[in-house]
């Protein structure tokens, strides 16, 4: 089993969308792609922020929280299908 926690720790500073995506990637072993990651920004599901250079960033609070809802809808269906 895994410890939300912990995950959740991981994800401590600010991140390009790419970035998100890729330490998610190594984090939860899964293989999203970072396309997805600029078109959940786009669609207004996953906020970031602009910084001075105008590049995107996403912090570390959004990231928490995505990463919180998107392994506890996991787990949710993981245990729907074995149920």
């Amino acid at each position: 089993m895994f410890n939300l926690e912990l995950i959740v720790e991981e994800f401590n500073s600010n991140l390009s969308p790419y970035m998100f995506c890729k330490k998610m990637n190594k984090v939860l072993g899964t293989n999203l792609p970072p396309q997805m990651f600029y078109n959940y920004i786009t669609k207004g599901y996953l906020k970031s922020e602009v910084n001075e250079l105008g590049k995107k960033f996403v912090t570390p609070e959004v990231q928490q929280d995505f990463v919180t809802k998107y392994v506890t809808k996991k787990v949710e269906k993981v245990t729907e299908e074995v149920a």
